[in-house]
């Protein structure tokens, strides 16, 4: 019996679209989006560009914050490429358990490449044992603020008149940014490494591994929504199978992290069934793990991540088997009944789907 205390177990319903398990894994190394768009560690051979691409943006490779100085030609960082052309760079500094995000340079927008990077950096600062990532940002980024917010970093302090006092360390500092305001005050944002994580998949073997032991771990999900255990080649089913008319450019798998343990798996389409609608097709968490709240800190992190890297405004999802789906999870996080009830089919099972949607407008 699965009760309302119980993490959520969801399911994806794509009618006469599911995906043979013992051919799934031919889909691997296939040039799907998931396998191309990578993030990687700054290289020796990538110093020149970085420190082009950082002085191209703030004026010079320096960069000032809460009075320190920070030569970005000498800080660690992480690229994110695409067919290997680099389209974005985030560089950082460890002092204690804190990690500051010195630079983050996106060069292609509502990509998620700032998000990718982000979630790539939270694995690399907890493995040094970093309590959480922090920030600065200035008044006058708007948008920055609404991003960082939007992801569930919290503002923990607006530092009056630092960027004034930071131009005599770096006097390429404008004395005027974004719609002509005046930037004065340097805006700190923190973003807690405690809580659950989302971490974007690549269909690389060790993230396959951890997904088919998440996968493996769960029968009562596989047991409700396929009516057997998880196959062999489930992972790689995961990332293989698409609805009808949608492409891998539209599809994110997540593992759900607690410190460097991933102890659940999510995954979300872009634009379905409709613009502007994220579908969440699989929301898992492992059973040892259930009822501690890392079902709604990744439910709220997907929320995040369909607002601003998929534009969504809704979330939609279903639930096979709904007499014994999680629904009261979902209801208690701001979803609806649709009142839509489609019979499902997996192979020679058989069930029921309900579909919720959720409008993300009014969530966190």
């Amino acid at each position: 019996m699965v009760t309302e205390d119980t993490e959520p177990l969801t399911s994806d319903f794509w009618p006469q679209a599911t995906v043979d398990p013992s051919v799934a894994s031919g889909f691997v190394g296939l040039g799907i989006r998931n396998t191309i768009m990578q993030v990687r560690t700054l290289a020796d051979s990538d110093r020149d560009w970085a420190a082009t691409l950082v002085t191209q943006h703030f004026g010079s490779p320096v960069i000032v914050t809460r009075g320190i100085c920070h030569d970005t030609r000498t800080l660690p960082g992480l690229v994110v490429q695409d067919e290997g052309m680099r389209l974005g760079l985030l560089q950082y500094c460890i002092v204690g358990m804190r990690c500051e995000v010195v630079v983050l340079i996106a060069l292609r927008q509502r990509q998620g490449l700032s998000r990718r990077m982000l979630s790539e950096l939270s694995s690399v600062a907890r493995a040094q044992g970093c309590r959480c990532l922090w920030l600065i940002t200035t008044n006058d980024n708007r948008v920055a603020q609404r991003f960082y917010a939007a992801l569930g970093w919290r503002e923990v302090a607006v530092h009056r008149d630092a960027v004034t006092a930071a131009r005599k360390l770096k006097p390429e500092i404008p004395e005027y940014g974004q719609d002509g305001i005046p930037i004065v005050d340097e805006i700190e944002y923190e973003f807690s490494l405690d809580d659950a994580m989302l971490r974007l998949l690549q269909a690389n073997q060790e993230d396959l591994d951890a997904l088919q032991a998440v996968f493996e771990v769960c029968p009562d999900y596989f047991e409700r929504c396929l009516g057997g255990p998880a196959g062999p080649a489930e992972a790689q089913s995961s990332f293989a199978n698409l609805p009808p008319g949608r492409s891998y450019d539209d599809k994110f798998v997540f593992g759900i992290l607690a410190g460097e343990r991933m102890i659940g798996c999510a995954e979300i389409f872009r634009n379905h069934p409709n613009p502007g609608t994220a579908y969440l097709t699989l929301l898992l968490i492992a059973p040892e793990f259930r009822g501690r709240g890392f079902g709604r800190a990744a439910l709220n992190e997907l929320h995040a991540f369909a607002r601003t890297e998929c534009g969504a405004k809704l979330m939609r999802t279903a639930l096979v088997d709904p007499d014994r789906a999680p629904i009261g999870f979902f209801t208690r996080h701001g979803y609806a009944a649709t009142g839509e009830r489609r019979p499902y089919r997996y192979f020679r099972f058989e069930s029921e789907v309900a579909f919720f949607h959720c409008d993300l407008q009014h969530q966190p």
